[in-house]
């Protein structure tokens, strides 16, 4: 999915003999916008200091703060935006990967989510996206923790 703050940039193979010059994309790896990304550190920085997400919200609106590049390009800031920076890993440099399972319920036949135990959880290393400095994201994380919020198992990879 697209991360705001990063953008994701096409890795692709070599052309092989019989490819007639076309070229596989094998996938795609992310790199940082340092625009979004100076959004991303405001808002942590915002939040540290002990202003309100509602607050926030109500500024990058008022600012016209480009908030993301999915969906409707003229999208507003809201607070599950902004919540998801708070608590997104990825942010400081480290990916999170099975937090969540989707499980089909037998009796009604929807998909339900569920967190993985956290011995299940991976997180791996990534300095390269590294947007947030560990002790702004430390105060982050310890004001989530004052008012509550904690870290939710579903937060990360939205």
């Amino acid at each position: 999915g697209r991360y705001f703050g990063y953008r994701g940039v096409p890795v692709n193979a070599a052309p092989s003999d019989g490819a007639k010059g076309r070229v596989a994309v094998l996938g795609t790896r992310l790199e940082i916008v340092e625009a979004e990304a100076e959004t991303v550190r405001r808002i942590c920085e915002m939040f540290a200091s002990g202003v309100s997400v509602s607050e926030m919200v109500k500024a990058l609106n008022a600012e016209q703060v480009a908030a993301a590049k999915i969906g409707n390009p003229n999208s507003r800031w809201n607070r599950p935006r902004v919540h998801r920076i708070l608590h997104d890993e990825r942010y400081v440099g480290k990916v999170v990967w099975n937090r969540m399972k989707r499980v089909t319920d037998p009796t009604t036949g929807r998909a339900v989510s569920h967190a993985n135990p956290p011995d299940d959880v991976q997180r791996v290393a990534a300095p390269h996206l590294r947007i947030v400095t560990d002790e702004s994201w430390d105060r982050v994380q310890a004001r989530l923790a004052c008012a509550g919020e904690g870290s939710h198992p579903a937060s990360g990879n939205v």
